[in-house]
């Protein structure tokens, strides 16, 4: 067996792990569709990416610059957000919160996405004599074929249409216009959450323009999922998406410009693009959406995500005066993962550190300790996925590897030293954090330990396996398997709990 295939192993048997485990909530809460649904779109994602090796993927998507790995990650990159997703659904589905019949709907969406590479990669040869974008394209209309047919109950026909043709652009842009740095898995999984992105901004902008209630529009049915937002998400997902679309609008204004303007003629053209979109767009669109002061660690995350997206813009189109300093810098930190157009691993860090904290405002409050001791642990430590995986289990994971590593996984330069000290450092990081934050401390049970272990075990295992950038997979893993020990547990032991 190559390395590639047992990377991809691994990962594919976890995230069918992951469905199948999430499937046996979903099936009691009555969301039966999702329950089938799911499993079966991660088993197909897996056994397309175990049946098409990493050089395969490469040769059939020949129009495509994607960046070499031993593994292209398929069904972690295509699942990875659909699990997630499903897990904070089934968590406000158990605090019964008005947010559940949102994420439902951007679950079915997820889904929807989540077929496409695997449709693509089945669909190429088929159109090989069309242009590069027709696969992508021709993906698109089997999950809106399917949900217009079959209509599943929670679907939504407008966050579905917006999601997939979001995503087949964003898709079609990293694998086809960005030379080698991304594998198809790292872009399926970026291409997913610039779509939940931008459909749930162009939701949030319609429902607070129509007082949150239906309006005589195209899209008067959203009126159904406009639901109370904390202020404070609202800024958040406004300066994100802002920044990110103001991102991706000069990169497609400049990359034209190339080789017929000068540098300066070009650099000025970004800082007063970034200005008349600031001061045109951005700022009244936060006025009309009413937003008040965030918190300042969640702003600054979305605000400085974009702004290292912008830099890097500067980068790649060599404007001065950043460019050389900032190429000279970035330099001395590049490897093989960021040798292709992009160098991303500092932004996927930060993003990894951020996504947790974004996504704490659409989880429910944790329910009491004394009902459901491990719920309210895995609750409350989401939020700090992120940051413990990447801030102390890897860093650990590097430390303890290089220095005290003996023993090698199977096919790989990890070690079991490295992975065990990571598995460790991050569980009791956890813990820590726990018994400081948590009104009702650390977890004393063994049952709530033991889970709490197995979900940073996993992701630790997920670290030593897999050959997609950790910074980006960890968090929404490590996340992901929190809340799946949250949902298994019952909320509440009488039939107050809410649960449908």
């Amino acid at each position: 067996m190559t390395t590639g295939f047992v990377a991809s192993a691994v990962e594919a048997s976890l995230v069918v792990l992951a469905s199948v485990l999430l499937a046996v909530p979903l099936h009691a809460i009555g969301w039966v569709a999702e329950a089938a649904a799911l499993p079966l779109v991660c088993l197909g994602a897996a056994a397309v990416g175990l049946h098409l090796p990493a050089p395969a993927i490469v040769r059939r998507l020949g129009c495509c610059s994607l960046r070499r790995a031993p593994s292209m990650g398929l069904a972690l990159g295509c699942c990875s957000p659909s699990l997630l997703l499903c897990a904070m659904a089934l968590a406000n589905v158990r605090a019964a919160t008005p947010a559940a019949p949102l994420l439902r709907a951007h679950l079915w969406a997820l889904l929807g996405c989540a077929v496409q590479p695997p449709l693509v990669l089945l669909l190429q040869p088929l159109a090989a004599s069309l242009p590069w974008w027709s696969a992508p394209l021709l993906s698109a209309l089997p999950p809106l074929l399917t949900l217009a047919v079959a209509a599943p109950e929670g679907a939504d026909p407008g966050i579905t249409l917006v999601s997939l043709l979001t995503h087949v652009a964003a898709l079609a842009w990293s694998t086809a216009m960005v030379r080698r740095s991304f594998t198809l898995g790292e872009a399926a999984a970026l291409a997913q959450g610039v779509a939940a992105l931008s459909a749930d901004a162009l939701l949030m902008t319609r429902c607070t323009l129509a007082a949150g209630g239906p309006a005589a529009t195209p899209w008067g049915h959203w009126g159904r999922l406009c639901t109370a937002r904390e202020p404070e998400a609202m800024g958040i997902e406004a300066v994100l998406a802002g920044g990110l679309a103001l991102t991706a609008a000069a990169a497609a204004v400049l990359a034209p410009l190339r080789g017929r303007a000068s540098p300066s003629a070009r650099a000025a053209l970004l800082v007063g693009g970034i200005a008349l979109a600031l001061g045109g767009v951005l700022l009244p669109w936060l006025e009309a959406l009413v937003v008040l002061a965030p918190s300042l660690l969640a702003l600054a995350l979305a605000a400085v995500v974009p702004a290292f997206a912008l830099l890097e813009l500067v980068r790649v189109g060599a404007l001065p005066p950043l460019a050389r300093p900032l190429a000279a810098f970035l330099a001395a930190f590049i490897d093989s993962r960021d040798a292709g157009t992009l160098v991303l691993t500092h932004i996927y860090l930060l993003a990894g550190c951020a996504l947790p904290v974004w996504l704490q405002s659409a989880l429910p409050p944790p329910p009491p300790a004394s009902r459901a001791p491990l719920a309210a642990a895995a609750v409350r430590g989401a939020p700090l996925a992120g940051v413990l995986v990447l801030g102390v289990g890897d860093a650990m994971a590097s430390l303890v590897g290089v220095r005290f590593g003996r023993t090698r996984w199977p096919r790989s330069r990890k070690t079991l030293e490295g992975s065990a000290a990571a598995a460790g450092s991050t569980l009791l990081a956890l813990l820590l954090l726990l018994h400081v934050s948590s009104p009702d401390g650390a977890p004393a049970d063994a049952r709530t330990w033991a889970a709490l272990a197995g979900g940073t075990a996993v992701a630790c295992l997920l670290e030593a396996a897999t050959d997609q950038i950790d910074n980006l997979f960890l968090p929404v893993a490590y996340q992901t398997w929190l809340l799946i020990a949250a949902v298994l547990e019952p909320w509440c032991r009488d039939s107050s709990c809410g649960e449908g």
